[in-house]
């Protein structure tokens, strides 16, 4: 196929007449060494065609420079040349624009991965079904009035959680690899995985927290920020990590008096050092928790213990004494949530009254901005995809300890001690199931 211009490849592409590897015939623009316009017909690639539009435009950098296959070497080479011969500002300009392109057309060609791609165990979706139904049981049995709402919500716990276990097993007996999200950890223990979401909760907790604060949704009626006159709200954020920061983020940008509590006070002065003395910021203890839970409009937990479930720092008795009306969003409610009080809910159904405090116990926050999740959890996890694929499974676990260490199952073997205590199956070390 002959094409005039990069305009009517990509409009092939997009019609689906064209693939990126498609062999094809171009007109490529350059420039002589008088620097004056020089037109000529390449045969190349679509998908090199679109690169080239980004090449800088210079006597000594010629389309062969691209018109091969470009491996990471090739990509090293390549930027080299642009730096000899166009200097520093180009060849930013041209690294960031090749990281876009990239970005774009990884998104179009699913180079991501999506819910399909997952290996899921054949038994899951019968156990699942029989889990559900059951559950539905148990909810006629309420409404029936032959148990109260607390055996109720007791029964289902139980059933999910033995749900949880059988999954297990099933991905045991399977042999098959998996990877926890949760646990890709560096050197420094940031959890780069978890990051992208973690910031998106934090901010949405003071988000849907300020939306409960409002009368016509049985809160205090109260605007966080104030106004002139009346003084602001108190938040309580219990946890300084990124949620916990985020949320602090949000709600300084909405003028209300923010409390953070942690027991590490590195991040306690990163949180002193970003928003200065507008913040306080408590060590945390079982004292200091009761007494500004007490004083807390709204209550945001944003506590994480890596592969385990969350503490409960918040007991029932701290609940009763905050003000009626006021609100507790908990952003660890994936995990078990941090308070006596608390159990999930759903974005149909988000918040329950206990005590007199609105408990929002939503586990999936991210899902009310799929956009934003989406865009920030894929630019996270591309590169750990991407050293799976250059170097394959046993290449990936030898050179990236990040990896490694999250691994959770391989090969009917157990390499999580946290999951395997929580699920009653034996535990394997990482290093005897990689052989």
């Amino acid at each position: 196929m002959i094409f005039r211009g990069t305009g009517e490849i990509q409009h092939a592409l997009t019609e689906g007449h064209l693939s990126l590897h498609a062999k094809i015939k171009c007109r490529y623009i350059g420039v002589d060494e008088h620097g004056q316009k020089k037109i000529e017909r390449v045969e190349s690639t679509a998908g090199r065609m679109l690169l080239s539009d980004l090449l800088p435009r210079h006597p000594k950098i010629s389309f062969n420079e691209i018109n091969k296959v470009l491996t990471k070497k090739e990509l090293t080479n390549l930027i080299d040349v642009v730096y000899r011969h166009c200097g520093q500002k180009e060849t930013v300009i041209f690294c960031d624009r090749m990281m876009k392109l990239g970005f774009r057309h990884a998104c179009v060609a699913g180079i991501s991965f999506g819910k399909s791609d997952m290996i899921i165990p054949k038994e899951k979706e019968k156990m699942v079904i029989d889990a559900t139904n059951k559950v539905a049981e148990y909810e006629q049995q309420y409404l029936d009035g032959l148990i109260t709402k607390g055996e109720k919500y007791n029964k289902v716990v139980d059933i999910w959680s033995r749900c949880t276990d059988d999954v297990a097993e099933a991905m045991i007996k399977g042999k098959m690899t998996g990877i926890a999200y949760e646990l890709v950890q560096t050197q420094d223990h940031r959890l780069p995985l978890l990051e992208p979401m973690s910031e998106v909760a934090g901010k949405l907790s003071v988000l849907n927290g300020a939306f409960f604060l409002l009368s016509q949704n049985e809160g205090r009626g109260l605007v966080l920020g104030g106004v002139v006159g009346v003084p602001p709200a108190d938040v309580v954020i219990i946890g300084a990590g990124i949620s916990g920061r985020a949320a602090c983020n949000v709600a300084m940008g909405m003028g209300a008096t923010v409390t953070v509590l942690d027991i590490d006070y590195a991040k306690l002065e990163r949180i002193e050092a970003q928003f200065g003395n507008r913040v306080r910021t408590v060590f945390s203890n079982r004292e200091a928790i009761a007494r500004e839970v007490t004083r807390a409009d709204l209550l945001i937990g944003a506590v994480l213990s890596p592969g385990a479930a969350a503490p409960k720092l918040i007991t029932r008795k701290m609940i009763q004494s905050m003000k009626k009306g006021s609100v507790f969003v908990d952003i660890s409610i994936d995990q078990g949530g941090c308070a006596e009080t608390i159990r999930p809910t759903s974005l149909d159904n988000p918040v329950y009254v206990e005590e007199g405090v609105t408990h929002y116990g939503v586990c999936n926050m991210p899902a009310q901005t799929p956009r934003t999740s989406t865009m920030a959890l894929t630019a996270a996890t591309l590169p750990y995809i991407l050293k799976i694929a250059d170097r394959g499974f046993a290449g990936a676990m030898s050179t990236c300890a990040e990896l490694r260490n999250a691994l959770n199952t391989h090969q009917g073997a157990l390499t999580n001690h946290a999951v395997s205590e929580a699920v009653g199956i034996r535990y394997t070390s990482i290093e005897s199931a990689l052989g």
